[in-house]
């Protein structure tokens, strides 16, 4: 009878001394195996050998792109979990970086991204000392606070990338050097970081991801009562209000994405922009995906006219110059 699957932790009370020469083809599952070599643990899981923590003393880590004859090919969630590396040397091999993987490095302060990663997970750097990284061109999408009070300093090859969710890069010196009240990366809103109560968009605007959302401990944004969002704006991304309890939201017909509804969007968002943590009400006119998406998630909504709402704006406007 062949071995397919190999339990965690089975030879864990032989210590780290015990050395897993071979592990037959046969095998498709085996979990959290300590390999000598590389002082790291491993798990398999069919195709993929996993990389599930180091367990080592030394500060210079080297992943291997090998073992027991299978080509690493993923960095699991929290692997590195603020501990004290230094410097890292990824293999080509890996595809997959899990969220949260460098979270509190604050010693780490270059990476080298490996060439075929797909995507930057959820707080992959949050609070590491990275100050300086290059986006592979593979890479398609930087996940939720992904680099979030992290030592960003400088960031290359973001032009590459398709969607850059919430809070990115909240808090990084990079971000803080963004000149303006309207923290933008290309055409996407992040941070409204002025001191206005009433707020209008820039017209250039077209989709706003997370601009709004209060994070605890951060300054901004300052109390905003009413945003106006110009007909530029075709897309708003979940949790983009999150955290506020009083605002009016001024939403056009312009905008058919609302949160999960977001095209843009991978399908693991699930999280509601209004019905999570917001207490405002939306403001919109009738037969609009706002009014549809208030009517779906019993929000607090009110139908005027799109002459009311212009008008409002330019209100608005001129109150702000």
């Amino acid at each position: 009878m062949k071995v397919t699957y190999i339990e965690q932790d089975v030879f864990k009370h032989l210590g780290t001394n015990a050395v897993i020469l071979h592990i037959p083809t046969s095998v498709c599952v085996a979990r959290n195996l300590y390999d000598y070599q590389s002082k790291s643990y491993y798990t398999i899981w069919f195709n993929d050998v996993y990389f599930e923590k180091y367990a080592g003393e030394e500060k210079s880590i080297n992943i291997s792109e090998k073992v027991w004859e299978r080509d690493v090919t993923i960095i699991t969630t929290d692997s590195f979990y603020e501990t004290d590396i230094e410097n890292i040397a990824i293999p080509d091999t890996i595809t997959y970086i899990g969220g949260g993987a460098f979270y509190g490095c604050k010693n780490l302060k270059q990476i080298t991204l490996p060439p075929y990663l797909e995507k930057i997970e959820t707080y992959t750097f949050k609070y590491s000392g990275i100050e300086k990284i290059e986006v592979p061109q593979s890479v398609a999408e930087i996940g939720y606070g992904a680099f979030s009070y992290s030592a960003l300093k400088e960031i290359k090859g973001l032009e590459n990338v398709e969607y850059i969710d919430n809070c990115a890069f909240r808090g990084t010196p990079w971000e803080e050097d963004i000149e303006g009240d309207f923290v933008c990366i290309y055409d996407a809103l992040h941070l409204y970081r002025g001191t206005e109560s009433e707020v209008v968009l820039p017209a250039t605007t077209k989709a706003i991801r997370g601009a709004f959302c209060i994070d605890e401990g951060y300054n901004y944004p300052i109390k905003v009562t009413k945003v106006f969002i110009p007909e530029s704006v075709t897309s708003i991304s979940p949790k983009s209000f999150y955290g506020q309890k009083d605002m009016e939201v001024y939403i056009p017909k312009s905008v058919t994405a609302i949160g999960c509804n977001d095209a843009t969007l991978p399908p693991e968002h699930a999280e509601d922009i209004f019905k999570i943590g917001f207490g405002g009400v939306i403001i919109t006119t009738e037969g609009s995906a706002a009014e549809a998406y208030a009517i779906a998630q019993r929000i607090p909504y009110k139908i005027i006219t799109e002459e009311e709402m212009q008008q409002e704006m330019e209100k608005a406007s001129d109150t702000s110059k």
